[in-house]
């Protein structure tokens, strides 16, 4: 049975996704998502669709070289997922 993912909150800023789910993810313990959330180390950005993505926006979880992104409705539905783990770039010699 494909299990629905809930809703995610929203408030004035935008929205709020729980330390678990983003966890989950992610792929980490979800202390280390709240330590990580707290010390900057995971980054985040809404971004709000325009034209024929107009009433959804896109949320992109940013962690080093990890990146999860969701697209939700205005109601907070996860419409579409990824997740994306790519290597640094290699450093100039």
């Amino acid at each position: 049975m494909t299990q629905i993912p809930e809703r995610l909150e929203r408030d004035a800023d935008g929205f709020v996704i729980k330390a678990e789910r983003l966890a989950a993810l992610l792929r980490l313990p979800s202390e280390q998502v709240r330590a990580e959330m707290r010390d900057g180390r995971i980054l985040t950005r809404v971004e709000r669709g325009e034209d024929a993505d107009a009433g959804t926006w896109r949320l992109t979880f940013q962690r080093g070289a990890d990146r999860v992104r969701l697209v939700v409705d205005a109601e907070g539905r996860e419409l579409r997922r990824s997740r994306v783990s790519a290597s640094p770039p290699p450093r100039a010699s």
